[in-house]
C-alpha cells in the first residue's frame, strides 16, 4: 500500500485504505500495539524516584546549613578557629 500526499498522515484514511485493500483476500484484522514494563524496569524506576527524593532532601539540608552560616556571618556570631582554617587548607592541598 502506498500513501501519497503532503502534510501529516491521516491515520484513519490509511487504516481504511488497508482494510479496503484486503476485502477480496483473507482479511487480516489489525492488531493493536501493546507493551509491558518488566519488573526490572519498575524496580529501576522506584530506585530512581527514591534517589531523586534523597538528592532533593540533601539539597534542602545543605541550603539550610548555608543560610544558617550566612545569617551568623551577617550577625557577627560566626567564629572559626585558626586551627580549623589551617586544617581545611591542608586537607584541600592533600597534605
Amino acid at each position: 500500500m502506498k500513501i501519497t500526499g503532503q502534510g501529516p498522515v491521516n491515520w484513519k484514511r490509511a487504516v481504511d485504505a488497508y482494510n479496503n485493500s484486503n476485502k477480496d483476500k483473507n482479511k487480516v484484522p489489525l492488531k493493536k500495539d501493546s507493551f509491558q514494563i518488566s519488573s526490572d524496569i519498575r524496580f529501576l524506576e522506584k530506585i530512581k524516584d527514591e534517589l531523586k527524593a534523597q538528592v532533593q532532601n540533601d539539597v534542602g539540608l545543605r541550603n539550610d546549613r548555608i543560610e544558617s552560616i550566612r545569617s551568623r556571618i551577617e550577625n557577627g556570631t560566626y567564629k572559626v578557629s585558626m586551627a580549623d582554617v589551617a586544617d581545611a587548607i591542608m586537607k584541600e592541598l592533600g597534605l
